[in-house]
């Protein structure tokens, strides 16, 4: 399996006054989002089952994923890697201060299996 990349131009500064440099840096080529029919039809072709079977499979390992991921699991995904959640939040001096305001945002970590990328 290869992932399509390419090189792309990026002003690097590590600091506000840093003047910075221009180094090529790699990004992933982007494609079009695949609509979930496409998949399951494509899924279902493959594997010889029939679309309405491929659609359940799909639902209920859809929702595995989401239950554990969520609870902090690392979700493996057959043929790349493992995938989980991550999140960064705002600092605070005591435990009485964390509420929900201190979290910034969530972002999704992957990391591949080491299968040729």
């Amino acid at each position: 399996m290869a992932l399509k990349v390419k090189a792309v131009e990026r002003l690097l500064k590590f600091d506000k006054n840093d003047p910075g440099s221009y180094r090529y840096v790699l990004k992933p080529e982007l494609y079009t989002s695949l609509d979930q029919k496409k998949v399951i039809r494509e899924a279902a072709l493959r594997s010889g089952v029939s679309q309405g079977v491929m659609k359940a499979c799909w639902d209920a390992a859809g929702e595995v994923i989401k239950a554990w991921a969520t609870e902090g699991h690392a979700v493996a995904l057959p043929g790349l890697g493992f995938m989980r959640f991550g999140l960064r939040s705002k600092s605070v001096e005591k435990v009485e201060e964390v509420k929900t305001y201190c979290l910034l945002f969530t972002y999704f970590l992957f990391k591949t299996s080491g299968g040729g990328f």
